[in-house]
């Protein structure tokens, strides 16, 4: 199986390859008007801009927490479980009836990564695990009733992972495809270390456990040999039977890696990313 090439590229660099198969949109805060999710156009607009140049939309969904709802964060995830914000559910499947194709929706990522405990209101420890597994199946279950199951619709499960990554699996009938993040920068890792296959190699017997295709996010550091990263990334594919795309994340990061250190930037071109 080939893997597909995907791309986040809120600069627009990308806008005229024709040999990528992903793009990678963000609904960034779901409390937000869907009428601009910060790339000056409306989620079904840029779904159906990806679907004009032959991509699939992948759309991540950032559960934020809405203050009028939630006065403390930590309780993000039992109310949406509890069913408080199926507003954001029922208006993001308005928004994805109106495009009406493919797509595939990522609700919540990175949950289990202690570093984002603090930073993203669904990201929380294993002993609360079951609250985002809870919240996942009920977002899910109200999209699903509102899209009527559009069909060529997926959801993505994905995790950093973490030694306990499991915990947080939702269930099998809510997972299409499981996620994952392979992300190289030789200041952080070293060079050996930072390279694709040695990253994927790491994760890869855990985000394949569930027999589900996968998807990862990806991207090496500018700062670095991306070129050479990536020509080296590609020719690793064909070493993990159930990779089934790859979407680089062109972008700058939102937090330092290191204490006090440089924020990364993952930004890259279409001479490095992809050509086939």
């Amino acid at each position: 199986m080939a893997v597909i090439g995907g791309i986040y590229d809120p600069a627009g660099a990308f806008d005229n390859s024709t040999d990528l198969g992903i793009d990678s949109l963000y609904v960034l805060d779901w409390n937000k008007p869907l009428s601009d999710i910060g790339n000056g156009m409306s989620l079904t607009a840029a779904c159906a801009l990806s679907a004009s140049r032959s991509r699939t939309p992948l759309v991540t969904i950032q559960p934020v927490a809405n203050p009028k709802i939630t006065k403390n964060p930590a309780n993000t995830l039992s109310h949406i479980a509890a069913g408080l914000y199926d507003a954001n559910t029922r208006a993001i499947a308005a928004s994805m009836n109106a495009y009406g194709g493919p797509a595939y929706l990522r609700w919540g990522p990175e949950m289990d990564d202690p570093d984002n405990i603090g930073r993203y209101e669904w990201a929380v420890p294993p002993e609360q695990a079951s609250d985002y597994a809870a919240a996942y199946r009920r977002r899910t279950d109200i999209y699903r009733f509102y899209t009527n199951n559009l069909p060529g619709q997926s959801f993505v499960w994905s995790p950093t992972p973490t030694a306990f990554y499991y915990l947080y699996f939702p269930g099998y009938s809510y997972v299409d495809y499981v996620g994952g993040a392979v992300f190289g920068w030789s200041l952080y890792q070293g060079a050996s270390a930072s390279s694709f296959n040695n990253q994927l190699a790491l994760i890869y017997s855990q985000l394949s456990s569930y027999g589900k295709p996968v998807m990862l996010e990806i991207g090496c550091e500018a700062g670095d040999d991306q070129a050479t990263w990536s020509s080296d990334a590609k020719a690793a594919f064909g070493g993990y039977p159930l990779l089934y795309a790859a979407v680089w994340y062109s972008a700058r990061d939102n937090y330092p890696w290191l204490v006090n250190g440089p924020v990364p930037d993952f930004t890259t071109t279409p001479a490095v990313w992809y050509t086939g």
